[in-house]
């Protein structure tokens, strides 16, 4: 990132032009590592036949023809995710999926679902609340991305496409990993972040580059149960 000397000079001490502009430098780099974690855990080829299913036409739940309800009157959605979860069950041995990945656009369409709403129309008002769903969703962890990225070659007129696309994924994240321990996956970082700052006279600027020292792995696909193509 370049701040030119003329930018320095005429920008208000209140920008704090350096952190702002450093911290954009951390975003990109924050912004390509979770596209590097989505790619992995989204890699539908990568899980057993048992961990994943992946739906289409009235199967999804944005399908103007999507049985919201089945003849039972339970949930439709619920039972897809409580059949995830007991899928990592019986792949892992026994441990419980803690976490749901949701991203936005699939979390908006559950939000307006009928059969989600008639589970939860006694005990919260979710339009009132502004939030599609508590902190926590059928005893899983919920995480919402809503990041967005080029998917053309920059320069080229604007594409964006969601990171994590419109895949739900059901899974158990170790709260304290270690050594032979199960879970989805691991990021190792060497150091911690840093910024290093350079003058390049001749251009009158001062350069800074944001740093960080790490490598991303999966561990086991049999903690992971992929939901692709929820919504259309």
């Amino acid at each position: 990132m370049r701040i030119t000397d003329r930018e320095k000079s005429n920008a208000d001490s209140s920008l704090a032009l350096e952190t702002s502009e450093t911290q954009n430098v951390r975003g990109i780099v924050r912004l390509d590592y979770e596209i590097r974690v989505a790619t992995a855990v989204r890699l539908y080829a990568s899980y057993a036949s048992s961990n994943k299913i992946a739906l289409s036409t009235t199967d999804q739940w944005n399908n103007a023809s999507f049985a919201s309800l089945n003849a039972l009157g339970q949930s439709t959605i619920v039972k897809r995710i409580e059949d995830a979860k007991t899928a990592v069950l019986k792949s892992t041995g026994g441990l419980m999926a803690n976490t749901i990945i949701l991203p936005y656009e699939v979390a908006a369409v559950m939000r307006n679902d009928q059969g989600l709403n008639d589970k939860v129309k006694f005990t919260r008002n979710t339009i009132a609340d502004g939030k599609p769903f508590d902190d926590t969703f059928l005893g899983l962890k919920v995480l919402i991305p809503t990041g967005y990225s080029q998917t053309i070659t920059e320069g080229e007129a604007t594409s964006l496409g969601a990171i994590w696309g419109k895949d739900v994924w059901v899974g158990y994240v170790a709260p304290n990993p270690g050594l032979r321990t199960l879970t989805i996956g691991l990021t190792f970082q060497k150091d911690p972040w840093s910024v290093k700052s350079w003058r390049e006279e001749g251009a009158d600027s001062t350069l800074y580059k944001a740093t960080v020292n790490q490598d991303e792995k999966t561990v086991s696909y049999d903690c992971g149960y992929l939901i692709q193509t929820a919504i259309a």
